[in-house]
């Protein structure tokens, strides 16, 4: 991947492996869930989310490089079920 994004990163939720997962809760310091539950930030965890599906395509992606990335450009597919309260 280069710094601009020229093409869609999916970002489905389903999509990622459990490593994956394992990953990006690590990156974000909670569960997945939490990350996407109500009153939290959404921004950090579909950019850490890029970050891990980018890394696919290119081991050398970066956090960083996400920061380039419009709205546009992501396929989000699903969202993490909200936790049964």
């Amino acid at each position: 991947m280069s710094d601009e994004a020229t093409t869609e990163v999916n970002l489905d939720i389903n999509d990622l492996t459990l490593e994956e997962v394992e990953r990006v809760e690590e990156h974000l310091g909670v569960p997945i869930d939490v990350a996407f539950g109500p009153g939290s930030s959404k921004a950090k965890a579909i950019r850490t989310i890029a970050w891990v599906m980018g890394q696919r395509a290119d081991p050398e992606y970066t956090y960083e490089q996400t920061g380039t990335l419009r709205m546009s450009d992501l396929n989000m597919g699903e969202s993490p079920a909200e936790p049964a309260g």
